[in-house]
């Protein structure tokens, strides 16, 4: 069930404690109201991401995006492999928010490693012999972002598609091919919004 609420800018405080600690977004509207959801919405403006963790030692007393202080190890090497690769960081941050949120060790059932969540195969094939460590790690799957970007002339989102569901997926179905991998562009679109503009500020 979806949660979802509507505030006045001069209202009251909201305190809503999840019970599934889910992810709240908090929007503005064009109206000028605030809107808290668990559902990402990517056609309003975002003003933070409030964590559905309950608190621990970096949070105490309240909410806060708990990917933040584990982003922020893998600056340098976003930012440099960017630079090797002509991305916005943004879209590599979004990417690793999507598939491991910044978690190194992470295994996916399918059996993709690391930040990047890269499979065995695809690994091997970008020369990343070392898929837990971090930079191996990132700088191969900005690699093939890269080569997936020059591949798709640009279309962020059939790159984003390519990347989750596999290139051959992509061209069969001649665009998004799952309701899953339309519901993975969705999250990274969103998280690479949220990254970009806090670049901004």
């Amino acid at each position: 069930v979806t949660a979802c609420f509507v505030i006045g800018l001069v209202g009251g405080v909201l305190i809503y404690t999840p019970s599934a600690f889910a992810d709240l977004y908090k929007y503005r509207t064009d109206s000028g109201e605030v809107l808290i959801t668990t559902d990402a919405r990517p056609e309003l403006e975002l003003v933070r991401v409030i964590s559905g963790e309950p608190p621990g030692e970096e949070s105490k007393g309240g909410y806060s995006d708990p990917s933040i202080s584990k982003k922020e190890r893998f600056e340098g090497l976003i930012e440099a492999a960017g630079r090797k690769y002509d991305l916005p960081p943004s879209l590599i941050e979004a990417v690793i928010r999507v598939e491991s949120n910044f978690q190194p060790d992470v295994i996916s059932s399918a059996g993709a490693q690391g930040l990047m969540q890269l499979m065995p195969a695809t690994a091997d094939s970008l020369g990343v012999d070392k898929p837990f460590d971090p930079k191996q790690n990132i700088f191969g799957g900005s690699q093939l972002l890269s080569n997936l970007v020059e591949r798709y002339d640009g279309d962020m989102k059939l790159v984003l598609a390519a990347y989750n569901a596999g290139d051959l997926a992509v061209q069969r179905a001649e665009g998004i091919p799952y309701r899953k991998t339309r519901e993975y562009v969705k999250k990274v679109s969103h998280w690479f919004r949220y990254y970009y503009d806090r670049r901004r500020r």
